[in-house]
């Protein structure tokens, strides 16, 4: 009986959706959001330690085709979302950098420790020094 309430659960559970939420960013000051589709999407301003209000994060509640508008410099600029489970797609008409929040940026490498870590010493390879001739006096 509990395995079969269990089942039951399972298959009753929604779905869980992975959207992909935004960071967008400006050079100017964004001084109005209007959130047309607050059902769909949640809008949050960030300000920075420069008390710069020029960086938005948009959050994909469900789906759906989101709109809104940033308003900076005075310019107003439309931003429209189709969300879907598989993918999220923003289409910007301004002067921003979108950047997708859930993704890493692509390839990254990781720095490595400092020499100090280290056991062994570590001497670099290869050319050490240099030789200048110019004319008949060695620098």
């Amino acid at each position: 009986m509990k395995k079969l309430l269990l089942i039951f659960c399972l298959a009753a559970a929604p779905a869980a959706f992975g959207f992909e939420n935004y960071i967008i960013t400006s050079d100017k000051t964004i001084t109005t959001i209007e959130n047309k589709t607050p059902d769909i999407i949640n809008i949050r301003e960030i300000t920075t330690i420069m008390n710069e209000k020029n960086i938005v994060i948009v959050e994909c509640k469900k789906e759906g085709k989101g709109k809104f508008v940033l308003t900076s410099g005075g310019e107003k600029s439309e931003f429209s979302m189709n969300i879907t489970k598989n993918k999220t797609e923003l289409k910007t008409s301004g002067d921003y950098s979108c950047y997708i929040l859930d993704t890493a940026p692509g390839v990254f490498e990781i720095d490595p420790p400092p020499a100090a870590v280290h056991k062994k010493r570590i001497s670099p390879k290869g050319l050490t020094s240099i030789e200048i001739k110019i004319g008949d006096e060695d620098y």
